[in-house]
């Protein structure tokens, strides 16, 4: 008996000291000619080549490598821009389909004809994807018809009809995907089904408030952030989209709030943490939404500033909370610095000493071509508004303080404007002005309403406040 046991470790070890490959996916496309195919992989948002070649003359090919492949969906793209798409758990298996040359057709041709050998869970994903293609075929028709009959007040009871029809056919998909879920309990085909699903609402639920609340506090109930392999899907940035555009309210605080939810959520993985909080600092930085710099901000001070996000060299790190610092001075929804005028007289006060409904604190340079053509929009605005509270507060940033001046007096500027000599605090910092012209809105107390917007924002703003 203990011979028997020292041969088998024999021999498992000895097969593991020859192995060559720690993955090897084959590829055979009956029909297609020798050509160029890669296989792909999802990360987040993005897709990645992970190994691309040439088929044979029968349209075969090998992917392998001695590193196995992170759990996930993968995508596997022809020469003609059509693909298919694939699940890698296992790490040894075969591919086989028909080649289709029409480049105008998409995955979905596939279906048909692709079959797995040696990966139960591809079998099933092309057997679901091939129920699914039929199902869709047959509610085409009962919607367009649907369509009709809904305009129609004597056609309701055959609009309720086909709706029992295609409640049906949501029922036959629903079980479908449960005996899918269930035979595959753990693994990537049944977490990315449970992934991609959404919370059913309830019908006794009916007021729209408490159905939003109800779709949103359920809406990650299904998703696994401690499998990694959601990770190397599309799903998860789908579901991120969808939260933060369509459950969310477009409000710089909500986004935050929610944005720090989601990170929560995947906190006890440390790909997904790792994931979420970079992706999400790098989409608030490079935000055009106007006041969604606070985002950034917190995000870097919540995570980067306190050493969570240890992936980060040092050096980066710095940047990423020296940036945030530099942001922070002029954040919307707090009080702006104070500009200390110099000689201070009716004409040129502090910004403190300004009585108005809303300010515009606009920062320029006389040589600075936009400058100039947003100061020429700034002036008809400010004729326009300057009787209702309105009022323009410019500091000047450029070195030559008589071409500001001659400037100015050209162009038969009236409002409030300073040239930088003229005060004593540091505008720029203060109001992070890296680029000109930079327009801030503030209310007459002082508070950031919005910043880094145009003359014709600035138009707009005003007259939705003030008319």
């Amino acid at each position: 008996m203990k011979k028997h046991l020292l041969f088998w470790v024999f021999i498992s070890l000895f097969s593991f000291s020859w192995a060559k490959d720690a993955y090897n996916i084959k590829v055979k496309l009956n029909g297609f000619p020798s050509g160029n195919i890669k296989l792909a992989y999802y990360y987040g948002d993005k897709q990645y080549i992970k190994q691309e070649g040439i088929t044979d003359d029968k349209g075969q090919i090998e992917f392998k490598g001695d590193t196995a492949l992170p759990t996930g969906v993968y995508i596997i793209f022809l020469e003609n821009e059509t693909y298919f798409e694939i699940i890698v758990e296992e790490q040894f298996f075969t591919i086989k389909a028909d080649y289709v040359a029409d480049k105008t057709l998409s995955a979905a041709k596939y279906t048909e004809t692709l079959t797995a050998e040696k990966s139960p869970q591809n079998s099933r994903l092309f057997e679901y994807n091939l129920f699914i293609k039929q199902k869709k075929e047959e509610a085409e028709p009962l919607n367009t018809l649907k369509e009709i009959y809904l305009k129609n007040p004597a056609k309701k009871a055959d609009a309720d009809d086909i709706d029992k029809k295609l409640a049906a056919l949501d029922a036959e998909v629903e079980t479908f995907q449960n005996k899918i879920i269930a035979d595959f309990k753990g693994k990537m085909l049944s977490k990315l089904l449970l992934a991609a699903r959404r919370p059913s609402i309830p019908e006794t639920i009916t007021d729209n408030n408490d159905r939003f609340y109800y779709y949103r506090n359920l809406f990650w109930g299904d998703f696994d952030f401690n499998f990694s392999g959601l990770l190397y899907s599309p799903v998860y940035h789908q579901r991120i989209t969808e939260y933060m555009e369509n459950l969310t309210v477009s409000h710089y605080d909500s986004a935050f709030a929610s944005a720090d939810y989601i990170i929560q959520l995947g906190k006890n993985n440390r790909e997904f943490f790792k994931y979420s909080v970079t992706w999400f600092l790098n989409y608030y930085a490079a935000s055009k939404t106007v006041c969604f710099d606070a985002v950034y901000v917190k995000l870097a001070k919540k995570y980067y500033e306190t050493g969570l996000a240890d992936w980060v060299e040092a050096e980066n790190q710095k940047k990423i909370v020296d940036n945030a610092n530099s942001l922070s001075a002029c954040l919307c929804g707090q009080k702006a610095a104070d500009i200390k005028a110099k000689t201070e007289t009716y004409a040129t006060p502090s910004l403190y000493n300004v009585k108005a409904k809303y300010i515009a604190l606009l920062i320029w340079e006389a040589d600075c071509g936009h400058c100039k053509r947003e100061v020429k929009e700034i002036k008809n605005i400010y004729a326009a508004y300057k009787d209702y509270g309105f009022v323009v507060y410019s500091v000047e940033l450029g070195a030559d303080k008589e071409k500001w001046q001659k400037y100015s007096a050209d162009e038969g500027i009236a409002w409030i404007n300073l040239h930088i000599s003229d005060v004593l605090t540091d505008v720029k910092n203060d109001f992070d002005a890296r680029t000109t012209p930079t327009i801030i809105v503030l209310d007459e107390n002082k508070t950031i309403l919005y910043k880094r917007i145009d003359a014709q924002n600035l138009d707009k703003i005003l007259k939705n406040k003030l008319n």
